[in-house]
């Protein structure tokens, strides 16, 4: 147990918001065991009618994006903490709130007919972006369904 805690490819890494509110904006960061390139992709249960229409990938981002026939959007981001050294979230345009699920913080925005949850979760940074008719209620399930 103490070698598997030492090796830093054994244990899970542990990365932390950190967050600096300005007048106009919230910066968010991220410490501890940053990472630099992708090695375990994640995926996320889509609602049922959603279907994926779009994936892009490189060494520090995943992002899928899945349409339903009402135009609504979903887009599920996986990055490195290395290539997400920081997002910006705007303070005057739109609710903030934290809440944490299944011991994780996710920090959730709203803004018109957009919905953000960001977090971290195994040394990457998640992010969900929706557009469109998609409740809170569903992004959580969707957090939760990560894998």
């Amino acid at each position: 147990l103490t070698t598997a805690c030492s090796v830093k490819a054994i244990r899970e890494p542990i990365v932390n918001f950190i967050k600096q509110v300005y007048e106009s904006f919230t910066h968010y960061s991220f410490d501890g065991d940053t990472t630099e390139k992708i090695t375990k992709e994640y995926t996320i249960k889509s609602p049922d009618d959603f279907e994926q229409t779009n994936i892009n990938k490189n060494n520090s981002l995943i992002a899928r994006e899945y349409i339903n026939k009402s135009g609504d959007i979903i887009e599920f981001k996986q990055m490195t903490t290395e290539y997400s050294t920081g997002y910006f979230v705007d303070n005057e345009n739109g609710d903030i709130k934290t809440e944490t699920l299944n011991g994780i913080e996710i920090q959730f925005k709203e803004r018109y007919d957009t919905k953000s949850a960001i977090w971290t979760q195994n040394g990457y940074v998640f992010v969900i972006d929706c557009y469109g008719d998609i409740s809170y209620d569903t992004i959580k399930q969707m957090i939760e369904s990560l894998k």
